[in-house]
């Protein structure tokens, strides 16, 4: 059996507790984008894998006043950070998905 330093076992049992917890966060997180980033997490949610063209035009499409791409650009890097979406390749081909769980 191995034993580990108290600071370490409370680490690695505190991770096992937050399954629960992070779903909170995300939630949180999500309640509390601002309404660009929101269209833009929901746009990828409601289509699972979308296409940057394709995000892009729904976007500029349902947003009054959109914004324009490298702030775009900059909202997708932070629902990134935020760990609420992926990024699938680059360029082009670049698509996004909603991060589960």
């Amino acid at each position: 059996m191995i034993t580990y330093p108290a600071v370490i076992y409370s680490l690695l049992t505190s991770a096992c507790k937050t399954v629960d917890g992070a779903a909170d966060i995300r939630e949180r997180r999500i309640s509390e984008l601002g309404s660009n980033k929101r269209l833009l997490y929901e746009l990828i949610a409601g289509a699972e894998r979308i296409g940057s063209a394709d995000l892009y035009a729904e976007y500029e499409r349902q947003e009054q006043t959109p914004k324009v791409k490298p702030t775009r650009r900059l909202y997708l890097q932070r629902l990134e950070q935020y760990d609420l979406i992926e990024k699938h390749g680059d360029g082009w081909g670049t698509e996004y998905t909603v991060c589960r769980g």
